[in-house]
């Protein structure tokens, strides 16, 4: 998979907003912290979502932004994720705008729609 390529500080709170705003349409709500390590949680047809951000910086102060998520329950997960339940999402410049449809695509799948 090709490494994306770093993009700025407004590129990244642009597109954690919009991956909050998918998520929080769906239903997921803040985690307590003493609950998840995780920022939100989503219920999905089949199991709970816990997802958190993060900026990341690479030796010459090149940025991206991940999106973490987990499953509670592994065997349950509704798309394919690794044994630990693991579900993450990187965004460079170079992907950014298909990280966010193919993850807005992915969550409506797995969540019913809101009412």
């Amino acid at each position: 998979m090709k490494k994306p390529t770093p993009f700025g500080r407004k590129q990244i709170q642009a597109f954690v907003k919009s991956v909050r705003e998918i998520i929080v349409a769906r239903g997921a709500v803040r985690c307590d912290p003493k609950e998840s390590h995780y920022e939100w949680k989503l219920k999905t047809k089949r199991n709970v979502l816990r997802l958190s951000f993060e900026e990341y910086f690479e030796r010459n102060s090149i940025m991206q932004v991940y999106i973490h998520c987990q499953f509670d329950d592994p065997e349950k997960a509704d798309v394919a994720c690794s044994a630990s339940g693991k579900w993450n999402h990187y965004a460079g410049k170079d992907n950014f705008m298909r990280v966010i449809e193919s993850f807005r695509d992915d969550i409506n799948d797995m969540t019913e729609e809101p009412k």
